[in-house]
């Protein structure tokens, strides 16, 4: 992957966010379909996920060597008891900050940090581009489950 590429990918990930903030706030007031998340249960997610998924495993894969992962699933995470009273607003607002934290650091990879790999068990061997491209697809699906409140 070339320095344009990298930076593209970079903007795609800094995009998110603000795609995140959009999607909820137009969403505010809807109600949700059966059995879907809220509003602050997704973006609670978003966040929790950035602190306890992508912010580690780049820092991991920086420090060792083809660092092993298994898949990562919240369960018996009560989504509505931990973020449900809390402001979307500010749940937003520590998304962004935590995730432009992630972009400002991979920025700052130098090129031989962007070689580096790990192995998860269900993607297989992944780059730091291909954790970054993880990043985007589980944007992706949540921002659809937000969509689905209409």
């Amino acid at each position: 992957m070339d320095a344009e590429e990298r930076h593209a990918l970079l903007d795609q990930l800094a995009a998110m966010p603000v795609r995140v903030s959009r999607e909820a706030m137009m969403a505010v007031g809807k109600p949700r379909p059966a059995g879907e998340w809220s509003l602050n249960a997704v973006v609670g997610h978003f966040l929790r996920v950035e602190e306890e998924v992508w912010t580690p495993r780049f820092r991991q894969m920086a420090k060792e060597e083809n660092p092993h992962w298994e898949w990562w699933e919240p369960d018996g995470v009560d989504w509505e008891g931990e973020y449900g009273g809390q402001r979307l607003s500010e749940l937003v607002e520590k998304f962004v900050a935590q995730r432009m934290a992630n972009v400002e650091y991979l920025r700052r990879l130098p090129e031989a940090g962007w070689q580096r790999v790990a192995t998860h068990r269900t993607f297989g061997v992944l780059d730091v581009a291909g954790l970054c491209r993880e990043m985007l697809k589980h944007d992706e699906n949540h921002i659809g489950q937000i969509g689905k409140i209409e």
